[in-house]
């Protein structure tokens, strides 16, 4: 029934996606303002659980928002990620795969006083050198997450050029992107990698063949687990909810490690542009909404500044 919708709906079934979701998180923040008042009263201290079932990207950059907030109004607020996706919904999945101190165990806030909180509270965007000492500061690799970037890094060698290219359910934020604009802005750095290594992170097996043929003498290593069927979203398929989060991370701290970067609008290598202040990157595409997200709209900013003054 839904592809049946979706097929009569045609060019129209993003917005409507994402009207559906805004009007339902707009009603469940206006219901949690009187919670969130009395919460904030009450307590010395808050917490959150980020339960959303969206992709690690996502889920840090709404921890780094809610985390600058806590830093403006002096309140102490821990967050925890419960997400079904890359756990048992129960688990903290930050508190897996991230340094996290013994937590002060307070009692999350409730539905509807969180997304009330995420929507009118917390700041939509925070400058990059505001978040590039935020992420440092509250998502450093534990040893199970630092033992697999090293061992993923060491697997692939040296490179200094790294492509992200999202498709799948991306289309819903930025729109279909064509080969064509990836190869156009991609092709001369390419052929200057020639007998080199460039990483490549993308859910589009079509786009990775397309690259190997266009550019045979440049080695394209990428680090995935498991195959899922084409067009599915990696984070939405059925690969082990653990194997889920390890791969998005390990593909943000890979994404990271390269000097030059051409991607696509996405949340999991505009984070990685969080981790590397002196990463250039070049991004394909630009998003359809009204509001630019974060750390997305501080990253073109950034791309912005920097064609003006020649360094791309």
């Amino acid at each position: 029934m839904k592809n049946r919708i979706r097929d009569i709906a045609g060019p129209l079934w993003p917005t409507l996606v994402r009207g559906r979701t805004r009007v339902a998180r707009v009603a469940k923040a206006a219901l949690g303002a009187r919670a969130f008042a009395l919460a904030e009263r009450r307590r010395r201290s808050l917490a959150i659980d980020l339960d959303r079932p969206v992709g690690m990207g996502g889920l840090i950059a709404h921890a780094l928002l809610l985390h600058a907030w806590a830093e403006d109004a002096g309140t102490q607020l821990e967050i925890r990620a419960s997400s079904p996706l890359y756990g048992d919904g129960r688990a903290d999945v930050f508190r897996h795969w991230f340094e996290r101190g013994t937590g002060n165990q307070t009692a999350p806030l409730g539905l509807f006083a969180s997304e009330y909180l995420i929507r009118h509270r917390a700041p939509q965007h925070v400058p990059l050198d505001r978040a590039y000492a935020l992420m440092a500061a509250h998502f450093r690799p534990s040893a199970i997450l630092s033992d697999a970037i090293e061992a993923a890094a060491a697997s692939i060698g040296p490179y200094d050029t790294a492509i992200h290219f999202r498709g799948t359910d991306k289309v819903l934020d930025s729109g279909k992107v064509d080969y064509r604009q990836m190869f156009a802005a991609s092709d001369d750095a390419l052929r200057q990698c020639e007998g080199e290594t460039v990483f490549l992170a993308t859910d589009d097996p079509g786009l990775a063949d397309a690259l190997r043929k266009r550019h045979g003498g440049v080695t394209f290593a990428s680090y995935d687990i498991g195959e899922v069927p084409e067009g599915m979203p990696r984070h939405f398929s059925s690969l082990a909810p653990e194997d889920k989060a390890r791969e998005a991370l390990v593909n943000i701290w890979l994404i990271s490690r390269a000097t030059r970067v051409f991607r696509t609008s996405s949340y999991l290598s505009s984070i990685s542009r969080l981790l590397n202040p002196a990463q250039k990157t070049v991004t394909i595409n630009r998003t359809i909404l009204a509001e630019t997200p974060f750390p997305e709209q501080g990253v073109l900013e950034q791309e912005a500044r920097e064609r003006g003054t020649g360094q791309l």
